[in-house]
């Protein structure tokens, strides 16, 4: 393909993805999947990628512009999740955020109803120019916990904040400094790591830094390499 039409694909596909995204990322369900897979004999993902294509406006049947922006970005696009993974995974198995309000905060959890589609990860650069967004779905509901200030989603814990920070974590190691506290992911696991003697954030927040002392950072093992410092990191 040349650059150009690279760059007009990378534009679509943004632009389209965008809206399914923002609008109606549970459109897909579970039984539109089931009678694809059943009658097209295909897996799942290929299913949800036939779906999403659809509802996204590509006719890949006629347009050949369309099939070929679908035979080149989808099939490195869409990712079937193994919700194991994520559930074996130390801080949602052993971190433990309870629902409650206390002034302007929230903490709950939420949830991605099965075949939600959501980005999981950062986009991905191809050799040849080509921008692939990353975007997940669970075939069964999962749940991941989550802060809100003021009824505004404000910071939560998903597979996207997980597959980002896994460089960072796997890095980490002596005396850490980590800017912004959020619901404490990265300095659980950082924290979890022998290679890591000490863990300091910098968190501006007073409100999050006491939310975070009573609720959560009890229940880290490895409470004591943990140090937080209330000011502006910039």
């Amino acid at each position: 393909m040349s650059l150009d039409k690279i760059e007009k694909y990378n534009s679509k596909i943004m632009e389209r993805l965008s809206l399914y995204l923002n609008l109606q990322p549970d459109f897909i369900k579970e039984d539109m999947i089931d009678e694809l897979v059943r009658e097209c004999n295909l897996d799942k993902k290929e299913a949800f990628s036939i779906l999403l294509a659809d509802i996204c406006g590509l006719d890949t049947i006629d347009n050949m512009e369309d099939r070929e922006l679908y035979d080149n970005y989808f099939p490195y696009m869409i990712h079937h999740l193994d919700i194991e993974k994520y559930k074996n995974n130390p801080y949602y198995k052993n971190i433990k955020i309870p629902n409650m309000k206390e002034k302007r905060w929230e903490l709950k959890e939420d949830k991605y109803k099965p075949y939600e589609a959501f980005v999981y990860n950062d986009l991905e650069k191809m050799e040849d120019n080509r921008l692939i967004p990353q975007i997940g779905f669970f075939d069964t509901e999962f749940t991941f916990p989550v802060v809100l200030e003021n009824n505004r989603e404000w910071m939560l814990i998903t597979p996207n904040e997980i597959e980002t920070m896994e460089e960072a974590v796997n890095e980490a190691k002596g005396r850490v400094l980590t800017y912004s506290l959020g619901l404490g992911y990265y300095a659980y696991m950082a924290s979890q790591k022998q290679q890591v003697s000490s863990l300091t954030i910098v968190e501006r927040d007073e409100n999050v830094i006491n939310l975070f002392e009573k609720y959560i950072l009890p229940q880290f093992e490895n409470k004591d390499k943990i140090s937080i410092i209330n000011e502006d990191a910039f």
